[in-house]
């Protein structure tokens, strides 16, 4: 994976600029990768980076736009699960927290196949959703759900070494009081993870 490091909107613009043949070249590939016969799921041979092996990815449809696909979206592991966009953040966790099994890892879902992908290969992985009123901020509900608001997290300070959410913040209006949340429960050396669209 190659990684641009982009801080300001300056930084985006110019990237965009000397991006600009290699942009068309993919759009090329993904065009030609797409069959004639449009809205019909087909497959994709590739490499899954989580799966740690080539698959037949599975495309469809899903979120596309006057028959383009969303490749980001709808490009799905069979092993795993997850999308394009998905398995390029793990991929991108792995490089820039260079996270340990045995980590205390916070990921702000639940119910997702990202959330039962890192289970496995995280024993100490937290997940949870926004259960309102239903059930009392960290704890489970009849389902094993638990329940946490992102403005007032339940961890102690300093107990876990990672934070992991991609596309959540940008549902809560008081994104602030989440950063600081988030950095409240890391420890030390800790690192926050998170994704939002634009």
């Amino acid at each position: 994976m190659k990684i641009y490091r982009l801080r300001t909107h300056e930084d985006y613009v110019l990237h965009t600029q000397r991006m600009g043949n290699q942009l068309s070249e993919y759009a090329s590939i993904e065009e030609s990768l797409t069959p004639t016969r449009i809205g019909e799921a087909f497959s994709v041979t590739g490499y899954s980076y989580p799966a740690m092996q080539a698959v037949k990815f599975v495309v469809d449809y899903q979120s596309s736009s006057n028959g383009v696909i969303n490749w980001r979206e709808r490009l799905v592991c069979p092993k795993t699960g997850v999308n394009n966009r998905i398995r390029a953040s793990i991929h991108l966790a792995d490089i820039e927290l260079g996270l340990y099994p045995q980590d205390s890892i916070y990921l702000t879902e639940q119910t997702t196949q990202l959330y039962g992908f890192l289970q496995h290969k995280y024993p100490n992985l937290t997940g949870s959703e926004f259960l309102g009123d239903t059930t009392a901020r960290g704890e489970m509900n009849a389902q094993g759900l638990r329940n946490e608001d992102l403005t007032d997290l339940s961890f102690p300070d300093s107990s876990q070494d990672a934070v992991l959410s991609f596309d959540c913040f940008e549902h809560i209006p008081d994104y602030l009081a989440v950063f600081r949340e988030c950095f409240r429960i890391l420890n030390s050396g800790g690192g926050l993870l998170w994704s939002v669209p634009f």
